[in-house]
């Protein structure tokens, strides 16, 4: 019995000390997963526990890992996702505003920020109403919440710079969110050059109504009247010559702007030599000058030479020299110059043409350029005038990648600038 007892005791302790040993044993891999476990849920995905562990964890470990590694490839493909998401959101041309249920800003582009002078992240969470304080647009936004239909309308924002918007709104709807989408177009050039485009068909209509008029009444009256004293018929076909010119002058610039507009920048350039050419366009005035006892004084400085289409510098000088003669006093002076400013790449030639005549309101300076514009519509009809020349040589200027100016004041006379650079790279 004694030799049953011991044996009995010993396997207990033998058992006891095999179950310790395993404990033991397990306590580190054990220790590992709960580490692996932890560093998993700290968003630490690219840590990995070590398979080679005790046989009874050692799946447990492989499970995890491939778990952490699946987990990691799927975070990995919705942040591209989301970063591909962000990166069109904010190049988009368009202006976007997201709005949450209540009206305020979810999200917002720049482009749609610079709109409104918004900031995307300071004004996230405020009212639309608030940020773009427009009726329009409020109008706009409740009209497709109330119909839960897709809405557009053109709204037009006031400020320093006035712009006209088209902004189209639809309904969103999502398991976690709703609210209204907001795509915003900016047309305000597009609705300016419709303006424009309608200003011209107005204003070449009425140019060309007014001498076409005038030859078809004066020729109705010769044919109406065979036994017409010679004196009145000498009057009346000096007028009908006179419009006809006048129209053939309409028509000539018309098609001279068109031909600028149309080649640009494409039109043949050459090296020109600065002071022969615009002592070419002193001589063309010199007739008119004269019959005024205007002096036409010429200064050169700067650059002899410029890369230029000649025969269009020479038009664009000749239009502003001109205009000078024809709007001075007679017994004035006009001063022609050329000069340079700037240095490398930022250097210009500049051609002015200043007189000393009765100078332009300011109002009326921002559409100097424009066609058929006038400040003084029957003065300039008397004078000859198409309406077209300072047109032409603006976009002459451009067709040079230049510029032109314009300074006046009452009473003292008006300074005109053609900018050109000074510099020639090939290609432009």
């Amino acid at each position: 019995m004694l030799i049953l007892a011991a044996l009995g005791v010993l396997i207990v302790l033998i058992i006891g000390a095999g179950m310790q040993t395993a404990s033991r044993a397990l306590q580190r891999p054990l220790h590992a997963l709960a580490t692996a476990a932890q560093r998993f849920a700290a968003g630490d995905l690219q840590y990995r526990t070590s398979p080679d562990t005790h046989p009874v964890v050692a799946d447990v470990a492989a499970t995890m890992n491939q778990m952490a590694s699946q987990l990691q490839s799927r975070i990995q493909t919705v942040v591209s996702q989301q970063q591909e998401l962000e990166a069109l959101f904010s190049s988009m041309a368009e202006g976007i505003i997201v709005l949450a249920s209540d009206g305020t800003i979810a999200r917002m582009n720049h482009i749609a920020a610079n709109m409104f002078n918004a900031n995307p992240e300071k004004d996230k969470g405020r009212p639309l109403l608030q940020v773009a304080r427009n009726s329009m647009l409020d109008e706009l936004i409740n009209n497709t919440k109330k119909e839960n239909t897709a809405k557009e309308k053109e709204i037009q924002l006031f400020g320093p710079v006035p712009r006209t918007l088209s902004v189209h709104a639809t309904c969103y709807q999502s398991q976690s969110r709703s609210g209204i989408l907001l795509v915003l177009h900016d047309i305000t050039e597009i609705r300016r050059l419709e303006t424009v485009r309608r200003d011209f068909v107005a204003n070449v209509s009425h140019e060309l109504k007014t001498p076409i008029t005038s030859i078809s009444g004066f020729i109705e009256t010769i044919m109406d009247d065979p036994e017409m004293p010679q004196e009145n018929l000498s009057n009346f076909l000096r007028i009908v010559s006179n419009q006809s010119q006048r129209l053939q002058a309409i028509i000539e610039d018309l098609l001279s702007l068109s031909r600028i507009e149309e080649h640009g920048r494409e039109l043949p350039k050459s090296n020109v030599a600065v002071l022969p050419l615009m002592q070419d366009v002193i001589e063309l005035c010199r007739h008119a000058a004269e019959t005024q006892s205007i002096k036409v004084q010429l200064a050169h400085e700067g650059q002899d030479t410029i890369h230029a289409n000649a025969n269009l510098l020479e038009q664009a000088l000749f239009n502003l020299l001109q205009n000078a003669i024809k709007y001075s006093p007679a017994g004035s002076q006009v001063i022609m110059k050329s000069s340079t400013a700037g240095v490398g790449e930022d250097a210009e030639i500049c051609f002015s043409v200043e007189d000393s005549g009765t100078g332009i309101p300011q109002k009326d300076i921002p559409r100097l350029f424009e066609r058929f514009y006038r400040v003084d519509r029957a003065r300039s009809r008397e004078l000859g005038g198409t309406g077209l020349g300072l047109a032409i040589v603006k976009h002459i200027a451009l067709a040079h990648n230049g510029r032109v100016s314009v300074q006046s004041t009452l009473g003292k006379g008006s300074r005109f600038e053609i900018h050109i650079p000074a510099t020639h790279t090939p290609g432009n």
